[in-house]
């Protein structure tokens, strides 16, 4: 059987389908953005507290200045984003106190996330105000073919996992996750 270890040591297990639902959490790229704000604030946070945070973020605007968005985004964080980073134990939400905190899995997720930022200066591109989808000047040379062997493999998986903590839309998040466990399942078989 192959070895899948970039995927593996990125997240600390070897344990396929773990690394899996760990990648899937991290396909949005607002849990990405929740988890860095909970590993940059004090926490527990007050759910409310995250959400103001990530319109400063997203929005570049004081959450009172953009009450609709704000709205959404505490929907969308506390009905879908907040319990898939509960399922992977990546926080913990306490829903009577309202409070949410890291959880354990967030260790195995930071070495992911601290790629993201070291390849993107410390920030998303749209944290930075950049717009679209397309890649960052210097891409091209990742973006080549690896070649065929499991080291080529493993480089291109690693490199489709940058490109989709990076994406800003959530199909563009989903092919580079797809195309990265597809080349890892590749060098499992």
């Amino acid at each position: 059987m192959g070895d899948c270890s970039a995927a593996d040591d990125a997240v600390g297990t070897n344990d396929s389908e773990q690394v899996s639902e760990l990648l899937d959490a991290l396909a949005s790229r607002q849990r990405r953005l929740a988890l860095r704000c909970l590993r940059e604030c004090e926490t527990p946070m007050a759910v409310a507290d995250l959400t103001d945070e990530l319109v400063r973020r997203e929005r570049g605007a004081d959450p009172e200045d953009v009450p609709d968005a704000r709205d959404r985004i505490y929907v969308q964080l506390y009905h879908n984003h907040l319990p898939k980073l509960v399922e992977v134990g990546a926080v913990v939400l306490d829903r009577r106190a309202n409070l949410v905190e890291l959880g354990p899995a967030a260790a195995d997720l930071r070495p992911l996330l601290d790629a993201a930022d070291e390849e993107r200066g410390g920030s998303t591109r749209r944290e930075r105000g950049e717009d679209g989808g397309s890649p960052a000047a210097g891409d091209g040379e990742r973006r080549g073919v690896h070649g065929t062997n499991d080291e080529g493999r493993k480089e291109s998986a690693v490199a489709h996992l940058h490109r989709a903590l990076e994406a800003t839309a959530d199909d563009e998040t989903d092919y580079h996750v797809r195309q990265a466990l597809q080349l890892l399942r590749i060098g499992d078989g």
